[in-house]
Protein backbone atom coordinates (compact mmCIF):
# COMPACT_ATOMS: atom_id res chain seq x y z
CA UNK A 1 0.00 0.00 0.00
CA UNK A 2 2.30 2.35 0.72
CA UNK A 3 4.44 1.96 -2.71
CA UNK A 4 0.97 2.68 -4.29
CA UNK A 5 0.91 6.03 -2.04
CA UNK A 6 3.98 7.07 -3.43
CA UNK A 7 3.51 5.93 -7.11
CA UNK A 8 0.10 8.05 -7.60
CA UNK A 9 1.54 11.40 -7.22
CA UNK A 10 4.12 10.68 -10.15
CA UNK A 11 1.45 9.22 -12.16
CA UNK A 12 -0.77 12.45 -11.78
CA UNK A 13 1.90 14.92 -12.38
CA UNK A 14 3.24 13.03 -15.61
CA UNK A 15 -0.10 13.56 -16.64
CA UNK A 16 0.29 17.75 -16.89
CA UNK A 17 -0.04 19.08 -20.65
CA UNK A 18 1.00 22.14 -22.33
CA UNK A 19 -1.82 25.23 -22.80
CA UNK A 20 -1.04 27.01 -26.06
CA UNK A 21 -4.70 28.28 -25.73
CA UNK A 22 -3.07 31.72 -25.28
CA UNK A 23 -2.54 34.06 -28.72
CA UNK A 24 -0.08 36.66 -28.79
CA UNK A 25 0.67 39.11 -31.05
CA UNK A 26 4.06 40.17 -31.91
CA UNK A 27 5.01 43.93 -32.48
CA UNK A 28 5.47 45.51 -35.78
CA UNK A 29 7.90 48.56 -35.32
CA UNK A 30 11.02 49.47 -36.87
CA UNK A 31 12.75 49.82 -33.87
CA UNK A 32 12.10 46.22 -32.71
CA UNK A 33 14.29 43.12 -32.05
CA UNK A 34 13.78 40.39 -33.93
CA UNK A 35 13.93 36.55 -32.48
CA UNK A 36 14.22 33.36 -34.67
CA UNK A 37 13.52 30.01 -32.53
CA UNK A 38 14.26 26.92 -34.26
CA UNK A 39 14.86 23.58 -33.72
CA UNK A 40 17.35 20.95 -35.47
CA UNK A 41 16.47 17.83 -36.24
CA UNK A 42 18.31 14.19 -35.53
CA UNK A 43 17.70 13.56 -31.57
CA UNK A 44 15.66 11.31 -29.07
CA UNK A 45 12.87 13.50 -29.03
CA UNK A 46 12.09 14.14 -32.28
CA UNK A 47 8.61 12.52 -31.59
CA UNK A 48 8.01 15.48 -28.82
CA UNK A 49 6.50 18.98 -29.98
CA UNK A 50 8.55 21.40 -28.47
CA UNK A 51 6.54 24.71 -26.93
CA UNK A 52 7.99 28.09 -26.85
CA UNK A 53 6.60 31.15 -24.92
CA UNK A 54 7.68 34.05 -23.17
CA UNK A 55 6.78 33.15 -18.64
CA UNK A 56 4.32 30.99 -17.99
CA UNK A 57 2.59 30.28 -21.09
CA UNK A 58 3.55 29.24 -24.74
CA UNK A 59 2.36 30.65 -28.34
CA UNK A 60 4.92 28.14 -30.52
CA UNK A 61 5.12 24.88 -31.13
CA UNK A 62 7.81 23.65 -33.06
CA UNK A 63 8.49 20.31 -34.76
CA UNK A 64 12.23 19.22 -36.23
CA UNK A 65 13.85 21.20 -38.58
CA UNK A 66 10.95 23.90 -37.76
CA UNK A 67 11.79 27.98 -36.97
CA UNK A 68 9.75 30.99 -36.35
CA UNK A 69 10.80 34.70 -36.70
CA UNK A 70 9.17 37.29 -34.97
CA UNK A 71 9.68 41.18 -33.66
CA UNK A 72 9.22 42.21 -30.01
CA UNK A 73 9.95 45.41 -28.42
CA UNK A 74 13.37 45.95 -27.19
CA UNK A 75 13.53 44.86 -23.29
CA UNK A 76 14.57 41.79 -21.30
CA UNK A 77 12.60 38.84 -21.63
CA UNK A 78 12.43 35.78 -20.14
CA UNK A 79 11.37 32.52 -22.20
CA UNK A 80 10.36 28.97 -21.66
CA UNK A 81 10.33 25.59 -23.61
CA UNK A 82 9.06 22.24 -22.64
CA UNK A 83 7.11 19.35 -23.89
CA UNK A 84 3.80 17.77 -22.06
CA UNK A 85 4.09 16.33 -18.96
CA UNK A 86 7.95 17.43 -18.54
CA UNK A 87 9.69 20.22 -17.01
CA UNK A 88 10.63 23.58 -18.47
CA UNK A 89 13.48 24.71 -19.44
CA UNK A 90 14.09 28.94 -19.26
CA UNK A 91 16.28 31.41 -20.95
CA UNK A 92 16.58 35.13 -19.83
CA UNK A 93 17.08 37.15 -23.86
CA UNK A 94 17.78 40.79 -23.34
CA UNK A 95 17.03 41.60 -26.91
CA UNK A 96 18.20 45.35 -28.83
CA UNK A 97 16.27 48.05 -30.93
CA UNK A 98 16.74 46.35 -34.54
CA UNK A 99 19.14 43.22 -33.21
CA UNK A 100 18.22 39.77 -34.49
CA UNK A 101 19.08 37.14 -31.47
CA UNK A 102 18.77 33.61 -32.14
CA UNK A 103 17.48 30.88 -29.74
CA UNK A 104 18.02 27.07 -30.23
CA UNK A 105 15.71 24.08 -29.06
CA UNK A 106 17.59 20.95 -28.37
CA UNK A 107 16.76 17.50 -26.39
CA UNK A 108 18.71 17.10 -22.90
CA UNK A 109 20.55 14.25 -23.00
CA UNK A 110 19.41 13.78 -19.56
CA UNK A 111 16.11 13.30 -20.41
CA UNK A 112 17.12 9.73 -21.51
CA UNK A 113 16.59 8.75 -17.68
CA UNK A 114 13.19 9.49 -18.13
CA UNK A 115 12.45 6.79 -20.72
CA UNK A 116 14.09 4.44 -18.45
CA UNK A 117 12.07 5.59 -15.27
CA UNK A 118 8.68 7.19 -16.87
CA UNK A 119 8.34 8.45 -12.99
CA UNK A 120 11.00 11.06 -13.37
CA UNK A 121 9.55 12.87 -16.73
CA UNK A 122 8.23 16.02 -14.33
CA UNK A 123 11.40 16.85 -12.96
CA UNK A 124 13.61 16.33 -15.99
CA UNK A 125 13.18 18.93 -18.77
CA UNK A 126 12.86 17.37 -22.20
CA UNK A 127 14.46 20.46 -23.74
CA UNK A 128 17.48 22.89 -23.35
CA UNK A 129 17.39 26.67 -24.70
CA UNK A 130 20.18 28.49 -25.75
CA UNK A 131 21.21 31.42 -27.62
CA UNK A 132 23.20 30.74 -30.38
CA UNK A 133 24.82 32.26 -33.89
CA UNK A 134 22.34 32.76 -36.14
CA UNK A 135 21.94 29.53 -38.68
CA UNK A 136 22.35 30.56 -42.30
CA UNK A 137 19.91 31.01 -44.88
CA UNK A 138 20.96 27.67 -46.67
CA UNK A 139 20.12 26.08 -43.28
CA UNK A 140 16.61 28.29 -43.01
CA UNK A 141 15.83 26.81 -46.46
CA UNK A 142 16.03 23.21 -45.13
CA UNK A 143 13.39 24.03 -42.40
CA UNK A 144 9.91 25.23 -41.95
CA UNK A 145 9.01 28.32 -40.89
CA UNK A 146 5.76 28.12 -38.74
CA UNK A 147 3.87 31.21 -37.79
CA UNK A 148 3.26 32.45 -34.21
CA UNK A 149 -0.06 32.15 -32.88
CA UNK A 150 -1.86 29.18 -30.97
CA UNK A 151 -0.54 25.93 -32.17
CA UNK A 152 -2.66 22.82 -33.00
CA UNK A 153 -1.69 19.61 -31.53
Amino acid sequence: MKRLAVLIPFLVTSCASIDTSVKWQAESSKENAHILVFRDEGSHSSALPMYFGPDDYYVLKLNERQYSKFDLAEGKYTFRVNTHASKSSTINVDLKSKSTVCVKGSANPASWIAAILPPLIPFIPSFHVNVVKCPTQTTLAKMTPVTLGKQED
